[in-house]
């Protein structure tokens, strides 16, 4: 996969809640998506998200 960077930064809250990140570059939401994101949210719209990688 190629770094790119987004036009407009996603904002998605961590694992503790009110904490807050801005995902900037392709790379960065890859990481996100496969090493951090909680396995009880690992539904439908993950498994879409992985696709498009």
């Amino acid at each position: 996969m190629r770094d790119q960077q987004f036009d407009v930064p996603v904002t998605i809250e961590s694992e503790r809640t009110g904490r807050r990140l801005s995902v900037t570059r392709t790379v960065q939401a890859a990481s996100l998506l496969v090493d951090r994101w909680p396995d009880e949210k690992r539904g439908p719209k993950y498994r879409a998200a992985l696709k498009a990688m």
